[in-house]
C-alpha cells in the first residue's frame, strides 16, 4: 500500500476505535469512512442512469411536466428541448418553480423557462471529490455525466451526500 492508502486505513480504524469506546455513534463512523474513501469513488456509481431520469420537456408548460412527471417529485429536474435524455439543455429546481407558481398573483401558469440553470457536464470515470468541489464552488446543485461524448446519467448534491451519510453504497 502506499502512504495515502495507509493514512485512509488510519483513519477508518480510529473511526472504528472511536465507536467501540463510544466516542462517536455508528452512524458518525459510517460518515467518517464514506468521506476518507471519497476520493476513490467514481461518479458512475452514484450517477442515476439516463433510463431512469425524468426530464422537464421544454415545450410543455409547468403543470404538463409536472402531471406527466407524477410522484415522487425529486428536487431537480434536467431540462429537454425535446423530452429526450440526449437533448438537454440545462436544469431546473422544482423549488425555484413551486415558489414562482406560488407567488404568481395571476394565478395563471407562469414561464418557468427563465429557472433553466447551466448544466455541467462531468465524465462518468472522474472521481466524486472534484465534483463534490466543484458543486460547492460554483453553487452548482446538478450535473450531466457522460460517458465517450454520450449522456448516460444524471448526479446531484444530493447523490453525493446520501453517499457521505451511507444511504448509498
Amino acid at each position: 500500500m502506499d502512504q495515502r492508502s495507509d493514512l485512509i486505513m488510519d483513519l477508518i480504524t480510529r473511526a472504528g476505535e472511536a465507536r467501540s469506546a463510544e466516542a462517536i455513534h455508528r452512524q458518525e463512523e459510517i460518515m467518517i469512512i464514506h468521506a476518507a474513501t471519497l476520493s476513490a469513488r467514481r461518479i458512475r456509481t452514484l450517477m442515476v442512469p439516463a433510463g431512469k431520469v425524468k426530464t422537464f420537456h421544454a415545450g410543455k408548460t409547468l403543470r404538463k411536466n409536472l402531471l406527466d412527471l407524477g410522484a415522487p417529485y425529486h428536487r431537480f429536474y434536467p431540462v429537454s428541448s425535446d423530452g429526450s435524455f440526449d437533448s438537454l439543455t440545462g436544469y431546473v429546481c422544482l423549488r425555484d418553480l413551486l415558489l414562482d407558481k406560488l407567488l404568481d398573483g395571476e394565478g395563471g401558469d407562469p414561464d418557468w423557462h427563465r429557472h433553466i440553470r447551466p448544466l455541467q457536464e462531468v465524465e462518468a470515470s472522474s472521481p466524486v471529490t472534484p465534483l463534490l468541489t466543484g458543486f460547492l464552488d460554483r453553487k452548482d446543485i446538478a450535473a450531466l455525466v457522460k460517458k465517450d461524448g454520450s449522456n448516460v446519467g444524471w448526479v446531484t448534491m444530493d447523490d453525493v451526500i446520501e453517499t457521505l451519510l451511507g444511504v448509498r453504497g
